[in-house]
Parts: structure tokens; C-alpha cells; sequence
């Protein structure tokens, strides 16, 4: 298992940010981005784990901007990547 991972992490190409606006998510509301965080962070268990959460949900919820990245591989899949504008 550990040499799948290093082989992930080897075809790894990096980072790059991506316009909400020109997204599926180009509506989204402050509601909508909660919903969606809560559906993307289902299965917190530590306590730590859900004062992050806590914090990041309070975050969007007072308005804190959304980053969309797009992470890519050279196999050609990609994901996209959320984050806050101010760190927790």
C-alpha cells in the first residue's frame, strides 16, 4: 500500500486556482457552501476534528470567501479543492 501511495504522490502535478464563477458553484449562497461543506466533511469523529469543522462552517457562514483549487495528476484526473481566505 505504501508504494501505491508513493507512486500517487510521484504523478502528482500540483495546484491551480480555479474561478468559482466559472463553475458549477458559480450560485452558490452562503447556505449552499455550509450544505456543502457539511456533506464534504460527513464522518468527523475527534474533537479536534470538529472544532476545525465548527470553525469552518462559522467561517462561511459570516461570509469568509471560498478558494476553488483544482489539483491535478498526470493521469488526468483532477479534483476540486476548497478552502477559506483566512486561516482557522
Amino acid at each position: 500500500m505504501a508504494v501505491k501511495i508513493i507512486i500517487k504522490m510521484i504523478r502528482y502535478i500540483g495546484e491551480i486556482v480555479v474561478d468559482i464563477k466559472k463553475t458549477i458553484y458559480s450560485h452558490y449562497e452562503k447556505n449552499d457552501w455550509t450544505m456543502l461543506w457539511i456533506e464534504r466533511c460527513n464522518g468527523v469523529y475527534e474533537s479536534s476534528q470538529k472544532d476545525w469543522f465548527t470553525d469552518q462552517i462559522s467561517r462561511i457562514l459570516k461570509g469568509n470567501k471560498i478558494i476553488m483549487k483544482e489539483a491535478g495528476w498526470k493521469n488526468g484526473n483532477n479534483e476540486l479543492r476548497f478552502t477559506l481566505s483566512e486561516p482557522t
